[in-house]
């Protein structure tokens, strides 16, 4: 008999509006805002501050849910300030991962939002 197991990655607590976030590696520290707020299922603007950093994307998973973004964000901005224009399409507990660069190097941040 063959067992296998699978570990689930634990889901990070959403972060409070303009609470500090270190990325994965703790190269960079990002500040995350949304409009509206709280964030509710459609469209939303993500404000987006990471300084140090001079490029960033963005890719959203469900949480529980077999599905990602529906349409591709909106990226605008640069040199440590970004607005990204993101489609929600469900509310719910979303999973949100930036691939950052930068002076520091690639580094990526992992956190979670509760879309209403």
């Amino acid at each position: 008999m063959v067992l296998l197991l699978t570990a689930c990655a634990a889901v990070p607590e959403p972060a409070a509006a303009g609470e500090p976030i270190a990325s994965d590696g703790a190269l960079y520290t990002m500040t995350l805002a949304f409009s509206p707020d709280p964030p509710v299922a459609g469209d939303a603007l993500l404000t987006v501050d990471v300084p140090d950093a001079t490029s960033i994307t963005l890719e959203g998973a469900m949480v529980g849910m077999d599905h990602g973004l529906t349409e591709e964000p909106v990226i605008t901005g640069g040199d440590g300030h970004w607005e990204i224009d993101a489609y929600f399409a469900m509310s719910g507990t979303w999973q949100l991962t930036f691939e950052l660069d930068g002076e520091p190097g690639p580094d990526s941040l992992t956190t979670s939002v509760d879309i209403r």
